[in-house]
């Protein structure tokens, strides 16, 4: 089994279904990177899948050096982070199942079904639940990011937001210099999709714990520069913040570290459905498709622009402009 240590650092580009990358979970720091190394071992087709499980080998001085950690507790720390892993649950949501009265249809699923530690070897076997691997392999639209640099990122939190954020730097990127960017993601959406603790429902601890810490070590650490605006509902209290707007630019020095193929610049040119996404995703979808709406493009219906139009002030907290409304109805099929 290839040893990421033998690779170039900088070239290893993981390709994470979107599927993951929307997903309700949350993980520590050190059980992230075990699914980032895991991960990335079992889609580059090294690992198989054995009794309906897909054993991956973590060499103790491979999670050292690509992570940066003194090797004197890794071995400690691995175990205490798979031990927590074997334990979580992942959540799929599927919108177009949801209830009448608003129950969330969902899947949840295991990480791993079980973990061997072995300290003399200086290794430690994940076993990843089969059934994960094969959701995570039928979904073809994925998030891409350089191992190299999340791997600098310490915040939990940070790298869920990193990884949300890039799934939108690949799907709006119309060229490597195509200059600043923005989406918005309800807080709503962030709390529950980063499984954030019942105090972040106060907009302080939002901020305090969350929102500033998180976007301050991606614009440092990471290859994007982001900043964020909070957005209130129109006509609501002052602190009645219902969205964050994230702008980001992607840094000249990183571009350019590998070559990228066709794949990683998704182009949308079909408009989004409100049943097979979250609101808040229907609505930043909505707005690419537009932005890049080509003589390649399928026009929307007039039943589809009223929806987006009225998904998009629930989403936002305010209708739409006058301006993007009557860029909608010119597209209008007839």
């Amino acid at each position: 089994m290839p040893n990421l240590v033998e690779k170039d650092q900088n070239t290893i580009y993981l390709r994470q279904s979107n599927a993951l990358t929307t997903a309700a979970y949350t993980l520590s720091r050190n059980e992230k990177r075990l699914v980032y190394l895991s991960l990335e071992k079992i889609f580059n087709g090294s690992v198989v899948e054995e009794r309906g499980r897909f054993d991956v080998v973590i060499q103790h001085s491979e999670y050292a050096s690509v992570f940066d950690e003194s090797a004197k507790n890794i071995s400690r720390d691995i175990s205490k982070a798979s031990a927590a892993l074997n334990k979580r649950e992942i959540v799929f949501y599927i919108p177009d199942e949801d209830g009448d009265d608003g129950e969330k249809a969902l899947d949840g699923l295991s990480w791993t079904t079980k973990r061997s530690v072995r300290p003399k070897r200086g290794t430690t076997v994940l076993s990843f639940n089969a059934e994960l691997v094969d959701l995570l392999r039928a979904d073809a639209r994925y998030t891409g990011f350089f191992l190299h640099v999340v791997a600098k990122l310490n915040n939990q939190y940070a790298m869920r937001l990193y990884e949300s954020i890039r799934s939108w730097v690949t799907l709006m990127r119309k060229n490597p210099t195509s200059g600043e960017r923005s989406v918005t993601f309800g807080v709503d959406w962030l709390i529950h999709r980063y499984e954030l603790p019942a105090s972040y429902q106060r907009m302080s601890d939002f901020r305090r714990r969350f929102l500033i810490p998180a976007v301050a070590e991606i614009h440092a650490k990471s290859d994007i520069t982001l900043t964020y605006k909070e957005n209130s509902a129109k006509g609501g209290r002052r602190n009645s913040i219902v969205s964050i707007t994230f702008t980001w630019t992607e840094k000249e020095e990183v571009k350019g570290n590998v070559d990228l193929s066709f794949e990683d610049y998704v182009d949308l040119t079909k408009p989004p459905l409100r049943k097979d996404h979250d609101d808040d995703v229907m609505v930043e979808l909505g707005l690419v498709y537009l932005d890049k709406f080509n003589d390649e493009s399928e026009r929307p219906c007039f039943s589809w622009v009223m929806d987006f139009i009225v998904t998009y002030q629930k989403v936002r907290g305010e209708a739409p402009t006058d301006k993007l409304k009557n860029s909608l109805l010119s597209l209008v099929s007839h």
